[in-house]
This record gives structure tokens, sequence and C-alpha cells, in this order.
């Protein structure tokens, strides 16, 4: 009984609400009805029935899946609990979810601690589907715990097994293939490209001339850095992330699909670098690395770097090798100034 007159106290406490939307495909961005659209009028309209005041301030991950907490771990979900733990949210506020599987579908062990420790500080929650709130006093009944538990549960099985299916669908394409059969594998395909259902093949997308652009240019002798610095001065769109970086170019210039292969299988996408070319980036970005490297030559010991920005290496001869040794015991070796 004093339980239940704790709960109705905090919900009657609660004055701001925060709306959470998350959608786990891109294609639902902007659709009104079944994706973005809908869960942020819902918000709305649950703010509006238990005079909330609704904060501009909206927490989103769209085209985010929760399976394994990345939207909690990553995403704007993890700003909204960094906020919460920093104690920069608005008096007594209400975090407004569709549902307990837009927060997360990731283990119910990790879930629910993450659930607990934002009640236990005092954010509630409230789900759209039952029109339900959860407050601090909710972890003290069993009932209010186990409806969290039993949802956080469903959540996650139903996302691993719609992941084993995935996977296993995955699979059986991946088998066609390799088998020298079509199979339509646009969802691990490269960026650059967009499969032809009337020829079922893999064609060229807009994209696939900035690929090419990028092999140019580092075959040219432009750095990594400054590629990533033109594309960006230049405003063209990156594929992975709001703006290049040198780690998005490097998997580019990397990727043996821009020779058609997918996992070893020739003439899978189309060709956009030729195979010569491609080995003499591979050459070129292994001598950048920087890595140290010694070998025997003429009986000597002989130390070869990468300078780090066209490939050059410097060749210098140890001659101390084998006979200087640092006090600690290990081989005192030889870099350069």
């Amino acid at each position: 009984m004093n339980t239940e007159i704790t709960a109705e106290t905090e919900r009657k406490q609660i004055q701001n609400a925060y709306s959470y939307i998350r959608l786990s495909s891109k294609k639902q961005i902007g659709d009104q009805k079944s994706g973005e659209g809908r869960q942020t009028d819902r918000a709305k309209e649950i703010a509006d029935a238990h005079v909330w005041e609704l904060s501009r301030q909206t927490f989103a991950d769209l085209g985010t899946s929760a399976f394994g907490g990345k939207n909690r771990l990553t995403g704007n979900l993890g700003k909204f609990i960094e906020l919460s733990e920093h104690g920069k949210l608005l008096p007594y506020p209400v975090l407004i979810l569709e549902a307990w599987d837009r927060y997360s579908r990731d283990t119910l062990d990790e879930t629910f601690e993450s659930v607990r420790n934002l009640l236990k500080a005092g954010v509630a929650f409230h789900i759209g589907y039952g029109d339900r709130t959860f407050t601090k006093s909710s972890l003290q009944s069993a009932e209010q715990r186990g409806e969290i538990e039993r949802a956080l549960e469903a959540a996650h099985n139903y996302s691993k097994h719609l992941s084993d299916r995935v996977s296993s669908a995955k699979r059986r394409k991946i088998t066609r293939v390799l088998n020298g059969e079509s199979a339509n594998l646009d969802d691990m395909s490269p960026t650059w490209t967009q499969y032809d259902k009337a020829t079922k093949t893999f064609i060229p997308n807009g994209k696939a001339s900035i690929v090419v652009e990028i092999f140019k240019q580092y075959l040219a002798g432009e750095s990594i850095v400054g590629i990533v610095r033109k594309l960006n001065t230049d405003g063209t769109p990156s594929f992975m992330s709001r703006q290049w970086t040198p780690s998005s170019i490097r998997y580019i210039l990397s990727s043996k699909s821009v020779m058609g292969e997918f996992k070893g299988k020739a003439g899978v996408f189309p060709i956009l670098i030729d195979k010569p070319d491609f080995e003499k980036v591979q050459a070129m970005l292994e001598r950048n690395k920087g890595v140290r490297r010694e070998t025997i030559k003429d009986g000597k010991v002989v130390v070869s770097y990468a300078s780090g920005r066209r490939g050059h290496r410097a060749e210098i001869v140890n001659i101390f090798s084998g006979l200087v040794f640092c006090k600690c015991g290990r081989r005192a070796t030889l870099t350069p100034n």
C-alpha cells in the first residue's frame, strides 16, 4: 500500500518529458505512418494527455539496431543517459518510449541494469503501448519490476530469433554466389553498387566515380590525409559517416570488392579498379604503415622505415646491431631523427 502511494506521488511530480525515437531501418526515416512520424506524434499526444512539458531537446537513433545495445552505448540514447548521470536533465523528467523495445533489444541483464540506474536517478519511463508509467518506486514492486523484465526479455528474444534467421538467409545467399548462381547480395554489397533485378547483376551507382577518383589520387602520390581534406572541402558526401576520415579512405583502398571480388570469387561486383593498380595501392599502403623492418644485406643488418607521406623508404645501416643493449637487458634499436 505504501509503495502504491509513493508511486502515485512520483507520477504526479513528473513535469518534463523527453521523447526517444529509434528506427531499425533507415527506410523508415521521414515516414509519417510507419516510423519516425508515428513515434514523434505519439510522444506529443502522451505529453499533452498527462500535462507534461515536452522538451524541444529530442533524442533519436535512426537506422540503428538495438540488438547489441549500440544505441545505448554509442548513440543518442547514450547521450540522454549521460545527461542524467551528470544531473543535466530538467526537474522531474520522464522518458517517453513507444515500447520497451525502442529502448533496447540487448540482453536482459545489460538492459535492465541501465533502466534501473535511470529509475534510481529519478528518471521515469512512460511506455506508449499500454499507457504505462514507471518510476523509482516501481523497482520495489514485484509486479511492475516483473512487467519491465518480461518486456525487455521478449524484445531481446525476438531480435535474437530474427538475427538467427537473417544470418541463415545470408549464409544461403553466399553459398549460392560462391557456387556460381545469382543472388541478391544488396545487404552485403559495397555502397558504390546496386542490384539490378532485371539483369540479376550488380551495377555501379553514383558513388563509384568517387571510389575511382580516390584510387586515382592515391596512385598519383596524394596522401590519405590529403584525400580526406579535399573530399571534405569539396563537400563530397561520405559513404559511412558525416565526414570523410582516414579510416574510411583506407577501407576503400583496401577493399577487394573494387576489383569485383566477393569472398574470393571474381566477377560478383562491377570492376572499378584493375588488379595491377589495386596491388600497387596495397604495396603503397604497406610502405606507409611506418613499420620497422630489419633485413640482412651484405652481412649487415639493414633497418628500413616508411617516411609516412609518400611511402619513400630510408635505409639505415645499423653497425651496432647486436652489440648495444639497454640497461633493462633488451637490445637497443636505431630510429631516425
